[in-house]
């Protein structure tokens, strides 16, 4: 006879436990970076509209954006990224107001490309179908 109080009987299982945390050293100490799932729904947006705002920096090319765009964006960028680095990176205050703005872009664009905080996997490549495309003639 079933337990009624057994796993078996379960319609949903959950854990308490943390995974292990991904490290950035700094000055060679490890600082813990903060998983996607610790995160509320407002700084997990917050962070997703910062990558977007990242990969459309590191895209930019050609003249069709105003002079100075540029500029203004990767400052206004590297602002809002500093501010909320706290956000993402368990270091001490001093150790995160040690950091320059290549260092800061550096931490975001490796904690993006890893999927940690943005939710999402790295880029995969595509897989072509084996599948064969017919044309009527």
């Amino acid at each position: 006879m079933v337990n009624k109080n057994s796993p078996q009987n379960s319609i949903l299982t959950l854990t308490t436990q943390r995974a292990e945390r991904k490290k950035i050293t700094i000055d060679g100490t490890a600082y813990e970076v903060v998983g996607m799932e610790e995160l509320s729904l407002a700084e997990q947006h917050l962070l997703a509209r910062m990558a977007h705002k990242i990969k459309t920096i590191y895209e930019f090319s050609g003249p069709d954006k105003p002079e100075g765009w540029y500029e203004e964006e990767y400052k206004k960028t590297v602002h809002l990224m500093a501010s909320n680095l706290e956000t993402i990176l368990k270091a001490p205050a001093e150790v995160l107001a040690k950091l320059k703005d290549f260092h800061v872009v550096q931490i975001f664009s490796t904690v993006f490309q890893s999927g940690e905080v943005a939710g999402e996997q790295p880029p995969q490549k595509k897989k072509e179908s084996l599948k064969t495309r017919v044309t009527p003639t």
